[in-house]
């Protein structure tokens, strides 16, 4: 339970000291415990501050859900750094928008999602990726990390190379945590843009954090729920309905990179799934499917 506002890095010492052994994540044969959570939050942690990112520094997530996407927000938020998502769909003109009106200085993106080749795209918003960060386009932008197995630009690290110099590093990431506060920003997250350029909403770790475990309590979530939810990290309902609610509450969140009915209906009955969120449209997708069997579900 929350009393007084904490930072994310709190509340996921709260529970990894109450449920560490426990599932905390499944997405695609990838499974984690809160313990193995909080120990790869700080591995990633360490990276960042060994690669210059420091409180209040700015990183753009341009990938999935997954795993890696689940840790580095986390990560970020150890050492007071602001996650900025970036949505998978932009197209150039959109991600040459985000990344500079937020001031991205370092990027963790994978190498293609969904068909769209990520480091295509990111060459086409900054050519210098193809020889030396920054470049004139996105001055702000020093580094990037390329996750995935297809060949970084000349610009961008491999996440292995960028976890092992954090681990030679050797950061005391704790101490670094001590130095956020929960008013401090957490998220920035941009608009819609429906009737003009996005904007981009800057989020307190108060924020975040009290209203997932305002929306958890509204819900009835418990730590022993196995949470399905198909919404996209880069989303505030991704971020705050779901990896929030289930950081505050200890239960096992179950995802996928992308919507797909029939795997969604599998993961469901077969991960025993208690509860789910999303939209109408997606609801009734899965109940017009011939897999969906209302005795299972």
């Amino acid at each position: 339970m929350i009393g007084a506002p904490v930072t994310l890095y709190q509340a996921l010492l709260n529970t990894e000291q109450t449920y560490g052994a426990q599932e905390a994540f499944v997405c695609q044969g990838e499974r984690l415990t809160w313990s193995q959570t909080l120990a790869g939050t700080r591995r990633i942690a360490a990276a960042l501050h060994a690669r210059g990112i420091r409180k209040g520094d700015h990183v753009g997530i341009m990938m999935g859900n997954g795993a890696t996407w689940l840790q580095v927000f986390f990560a970020c938020a150890a050492i007071g750094a602001v996650t900025v998502p970036v949505n998978t769909r932009f197209k150039t003109d959109e991600l040459a928008f985000c990344l500079k009106q937020a001031d991205v200085k370092l990027l963790v993106f994978v190498d293609s999602f969904l068909g769209i080749d990520f480091v295509d795209l990111l060459k086409a918003v900054e050519p210098a990726f193809d020889t030396r960060l920054p470049g004139q386009a996105l001055p702000e932008l020093a580094y990037a990390v390329m996750a995935g197995d297809g060949k970084a630009p000349a610009a961008a690290q491999g996440y292995a190379d960028f976890l092992a110099a954090g681990d030679a590093a050797q950061v005391d990431v704790d101490a670094l945590a001590q130095q956020v506060t929960p008013d401090d920003i957490l998220l920035m997250q941009f608009t819609s843009g429906t009737t003009s350029f996005p904007k981009g909403v800057m989020l307190t770790h108060a924020n975040m954090v009290t209203n997932a475990w305002a929306a958890g309590q509204r819900i009835g979530v418990r730590s022993d729920d196995r949470y399905f939810s198909i919404r996209p990290f880069f989303h505030v309902s991704g971020t705050t309905l779901s990896v929030l609610v289930s950081l505050v509450y200890g239960c096992c969140l179950l995802t996928l990179p992308k919507f797909d009915v029939a795997e969604t209906l599998r993961i469901l009955d077969e991960e025993r799934c208690t509860l789910t969120s999303g939209n109408d449209t997606i609801f009734l997708m899965m109940m017009g499917h011939p897999d969906f069997d209302r005795n299972k579900l």
